[in-house]
């Protein structure tokens, strides 16, 4: 039997004492712990986050592109890394701004040209 297990959905299970090395090549995920306790330790930490990250179950931590991570399970655990959801572009929020402004401009625009 296999102490690092990965399913079809994205689900992975690590026994106990077993450690995984992550590579964000694909992008960026977010590692979601779903049970038991995960021992993650950053390759190059940066200034606002350090080396070793413990996690527990409901928690998360968000892997940027290009960072390298080590897992261990303590005692054991599973989760699953996800992608984040898309972020709508800084255009097409300036756009829906600028046409909410104009919608509620409008109205009040007509009711001054209407005649008295």
């Amino acid at each position: 039997m296999q102490s690092t297990q990965q399913s079809h959905n994205g689900q992975w299970f690590l026994q106990n004492g077993t450690a995984i090395r992550l590579s964000m090549n694909q992008g960026p995920r977010r590692l979601q712990v779903q049970s038991g306790r995960v021992w993650m330790t950053m390759d190059k930490p940066t200034q606002d986050a350090t080396a070793d990250i413990w996690l527990e179950a409901g928690q998360s931590h968000y892997l940027a592109p290009g960072e390298h991570a080590v897992l261990e399970a303590w005692p054991s655990a599973e989760f699953a890394l996800l992608e984040p959801p898309p972020v709508a572009s800084k255009s097409r929020l300036w756009s829906r701004a600028i046409f909410a402004a104009v919608r509620a401009w409008l109205p009040s625009r007509q009711r001054a040209c209407q005649p008295s």
